[in-house]
């Protein structure tokens, strides 16, 4: 592929609201997918009929023609393209009846983007693999119990929502798993995300075991390439410069320009993610909570401290261990003092949680991830979203203008100041949420001690100065 060769692949999205739509436009053509979208079911059936699709992209509850009903027609007009399928609903019986009509996923609105990379990819990848195996002759038409033609399904993991690989496809390189990368053997894949694949794999030279980010960029345009590997450079810069308990570690970067890759060595934790901690206790106890914050706020604190502000603090960021010891990870869009790689006028980081200033234009400082903190902490009490995001624009209002219930509506029974603590994370003002930090670790380590833990900072430090 040219050097400049963006990723191929023709994408519809199919969404009535406009901001929904435009925004993942504008986030998958950065990726050099050629995009186009379609205001309903209707408009969208058109536009397959009228020139070759790759992927549909289709909310389901539309007015006029539903997702399902476009669905349906791309089914009845034997068309190609794969249709992935959104909603806010996230009722099984959708999911059932879009994959019975041949939808190759279904995703739960706010879509989160890494997975959307992910699903994209997937697809794309089994296209290709349909189309060399037509170019070698060696296509095999799959049959259904009624005899009809069935399309390769992409299969998923059902804990971690990645691909896995199909059965009996044939490898090309582009997917496939290497066996080293750089000095490091390949062990086995931990997943695949937006800014790349990660790996298992063994240090040969100091005998330990570590998780390595691989990120091929020799098919994303040259603009976006050079912003990529600004991005990862500075994840292993921020990270490489936070030595904490609670921070994984990473131990080496590296940019390859034959193969057009950079890959990133870092601290294997096993363990999972908060998200997944969440999903499978539906909610946590207060006591548990609290001292899964206060080590999150920890080192939080520290990377404040190193003028380091994480900006994507999500539970999906936060690795959890057998032995009840979080860790933060993914710091590839961290913000450090000097560095001011966003464009005006654009965020980052997963807009659920991000803090009001955020969408603002202006500028974000430390507070950011305190507002971030306390999304996180409310959904570890609830098993809710503090911020329901039916569209993107309309979660955004949310964060902007509303605060999120009272914990006891939830039915959570806690002292007074749980409560008071993440109401103050979730003022709308940073100004009058925890300026000293050290006073946000004394907060919860007094909860803690109400709970009857003692919660000490894992590292100590001198008292925090107050930065504005």
């Amino acid at each position: 592929m040219a050097d400049d060769e963006p990723e191929t692949g023709t994408i519809l999205i199919v969404e009535d609201h406009q901001d929904t739509r435009e925004t993942l436009r504008d986030y998958l053509e950065e990726f050099g997918y050629v995009v186009d979208t379609a205001v309903d079911g209707a408009d969208g059936l058109r536009k397959v009929q009228a020139r070759p699709v790759d992927l549909v992209i289709t909310d389901l509850n539309m007015p006029y023609v539903s997702g399902l009903e476009l669905l349906a027609a791309i089914k009845s007009h034997k068309l190609t393209p794969d249709v992935l399928v959104l909603s806010a609903t996230g009722l099984i019986s959708k999911a059932v009846e879009a994959m019975r009509l041949g939808a190759v996923n279904y995703l739960v609105k706010p879509v989160d983007l890494d997975q959307l990379t992910s699903e994209v990819r997937a697809v794309m990848r089994v296209r290709r693999h349909r189309e060399l195996q037509r170019s070698a002759g060696q296509t095999t038409m799959m049959l259904d119990p009624g005899g009809e033609p069935t399309r390769p399904q992409i299969a998923y993991d059902l804990e971690t929502g990645q691909p896995l690989p199909l059965s009996g496809d044939p490898v090309v390189s582009e997917g496939e798993t290497p066996t080293s990368i750089g000095r490091y053997q390949v062990l086995g894949e931990l997943g695949t995300g937006g800014m790349g694949t990660v790996y298992k794999c063994f240090d040969p030279a100091l005998r330990r075991t570590v998780a390595v980010k691989v990120v091929a960029t020799g098919t994303i345009r040259r603009v976006h390439r050079e912003l990529l590997l600004q991005r990862f450079a500075r994840e292993a810069q921020a990270a490489g410069m936070l030595n904490h308990p609670n921070i994984v570690t990473v131990y080496d970067y590296h940019a390859d320009p034959r193969s057009q890759s950079v890959y990133l060595a870092m601290e294997y934790v096993a363990g999972q993610s908060l998200g997944a901690v969440i999903a499978g206790a539906g909610r946590l106890p207060w006591e548990r909570a609290t001292n899964l914050a206060f080590q999150i706020a920890d080192a939080l604190e520290f990377a404040h401290r190193n003028q380091i502000v994480h900006r994507d603090v999500k539970p999906e960021n936060v690795l959890v261990t057998d032995g009840e010891v979080a860790k933060i990870l993914d710091f590839g869009i961290a913000k450090l003092a000097d560095s001011e790689l966003t464009r005006p006028g654009t965020f980052v980081g997963s807009p659920r949680y991000l803090a009001p200033e955020s969408f603002r234009g202006g500028g974000i400082d430390y507070r950011a991830d305190q507002f971030s903190l306390g999304t996180v902490l409310f959904e570890m009490l609830t098993g809710q979203a503090a911020f329901k995001f039916e569209d993107f624009y309309a979660g955004v209002h949310r964060i902007l203008s509303e605060v999120p219930a009272p914990l006891a509506s939830f039915g959570v029974v806690g002292p007074p100041l749980l409560q008071e603590i993440v109401g103050r994370l979730h003022q709308k003002d940073p100004d009058k949420r925890y300026v000293d930090e050290m006073g946000l670790l004394s907060d919860l380590a007094e909860l803690g001690a109400l709970a009857g833990h003692k919660l000490q900072l894992s590292i100590a430090r001198p008292a925090f100065e107050a930065r504005r």
